[in-house]
């Protein structure tokens, strides 16, 4: 991409980014020059082909370029105004850094560096700190400079990250806050797995990114060997993972939360929780509980759209399907293709001792186990999808409760219970266990809430 650009003639590409361009209209500014005799027009070009390869970037939202002089200029609309507006200054703590670097031979560098609203802001939030950390207050955010990152073109690409402290004292009081990372990590809490997990892996950091202390400035210089690589590459993507997995988890459980509620303001206004369907008159079921609970979940003006004597799959009520609200789409990428479709995962559990028995809807007077310890919603395997708006849901089977079920992780099921808490069940919990938060009203014995 650089030789792409310097055959074309440019010069120099800059990102500028502050506080000020975090919005959703905003982001960075790029700034491309053009080697001195050489066309800005060519260098144009070349950008704005590129920037159409990205997705998004032919809408009129999407990102434009603009050429000035022999400056071209690439940004979102809203940021190329803003900039445009400002007064030019000398910023010598931007530019000294990135000019030490290029004589370092950096072929790309980074300096992030705050102004004094950033560090003032930093002293009045800095938290109270457990722990070794105790110590630290909000003046660590005066006692540092700026923060450096760069490489070099290969074969020698030496990738450095470096922190120009105020003075040797502060360097070192930053050296030791990497080295002392391991320890320090455990300090914040957790359960006893996560938090050996996560010490593995600020150890690993620490032991193959040693920070290097020089005078005023603590240097870590990135490793190159094909050893270390692959090693950082396994725990970054073991991380990703894991991050992802939580976020998920996270997003799930905040649907469940959403869908509980609804069911109790449902309950509230009709006396009675939703059926597992809507039935005419003859009995027959024509459509979803989901659809039943839209209006509780701020869906009114779909709600209205369906013909309520219509069976789900009638002309009319089959074109709503894709109008699908994102409470019942499942966040897991393994299902966007079944959430295109129209179909959900998220069921309720239907059988003749589950609180969804009756066409008439189950009372809370009925629910005889406790709010607590009866499950409204479950999560059900792909293969069991439904359109949402169709009367279908997990038939429990009461000698094999978890059969059907889909596993968060491989290690838990997600649940939400009548009282409106979301739980995880581990995957191993004992069938009676489950026969109890399944039934409404067996009366079992169930010590605590599932966690």
């Amino acid at each position: 991409m650089i030789k792409s650009f310097q055959d074309v003639g440019g010069q120099g590409l800059y990102v500028l980014g502050g506080l000020g361009d975090i919005h959703i209209d905003g982001g960075p500014l790029l700034i491309a020059t053009t080697q001195p005799g050489k066309r800005p027009e060519d260098v144009e070009h070349l950008i704005e082909s590129t920037v159409k390869q990205f997705p998004g970037s032919r809408s009129a939202a999407g990102p434009m370029v603009q050429r000035k002089g022999d400056t071209v200029l690439v940004g979102m609309k809203s940021t190329i105004a803003r900039y445009g507006k400002f007064q030019a200054t000398r910023r010598n703590e931007l530019i000294d850094p990135l000019t030490k670097l290029t004589s370092e031979g950096a072929v790309a560098g980074v300096v992030f560096c705050p102004g004094a609203d950033y560090r003032r802001v930093s002293r009045e939030l800095w938290p109270e700190l457990p722990g070794s950390l105790a110590p630290l207050r909000g003046e660590l955010a005066d006692r540092w400079l700026y923060i450096t990152a760069s490489i070099n073109l290969p074969p020698n690409p030496n990738p450095r990250i470096a922190l120009q402290a105020k003075d040797a004292d502060s360097a070192e009081v930053f050296a030791k806050l990497w080295r002392n990372l391991p320890t320090e990590t455990t300090e914040f809490g957790g359960n006893r797995k996560a938090q050996e997990q996560v010490r593995g892996y600020a150890q690993l950091l620490v032991d193959s990114l040693p920070a290097q202390l020089e005078g005023t400035r603590v240097e870590i210089r990135v490793p190159t060997d094909e050893s270390h690589i692959s090693k950082l590459s396994a725990m970054f993507a073991e991380a990703t993972k894991a991050g992802t997995e939580s976020t998920i988890r996270r997003r799930r459980f905040d649907q469940f939360k959403t869908i509980a509620i609804a069911m109790s303001n449902y309950e509230s206004a009709k006396k009675h929780l939703p059926a597992a369907a809507i039935y005419d008159k003859a009995g027959k079921p024509l459509l979803s509980w989901r659809v039943a609970i839209l209006p509780y979940l701020d869906e009114n003006n779909l709600y209205k759209q369906f013909h309520l004597n219509e069976p789900w799959d009638s002309p009319h009520n089959r074109s709503l399907i894709e109008k699908m609200p994102d409470v019942f789409r499942s966040p897991s990428p393994d299902l966007r293709k079944l959430n295109g479709e129209g179909k959900t995962t998220y069921q309720v559990p239907v059988g003749r001792e589950t609180v969804f028995y009756s066409p008439q809807g189950t009372t809370m007077h009925e629910i005889k186990n406790g709010t607590s310890n009866t499950v409204l919603v479950v999560e059900v395997e792909p293969l069991h999808g439904a359109y949402w708006t169709k009367p279908q849901d997990w038939e429990v089977d009461l000698q094999k409760p978890g059969e059907g079920l889909a596993r968060m992780g491989g290690r838990s099921i997600a649940a939400a219970f009548a009282d409106g808490h979301v739980a995880a069940i581990p995957v191993d919990e004992k069938p009676e266990k489950l026969r109890a938060i399944l039934t409404r009203a067996g009366q079992e014995v169930v010590a605590q809430p599932p966690k």
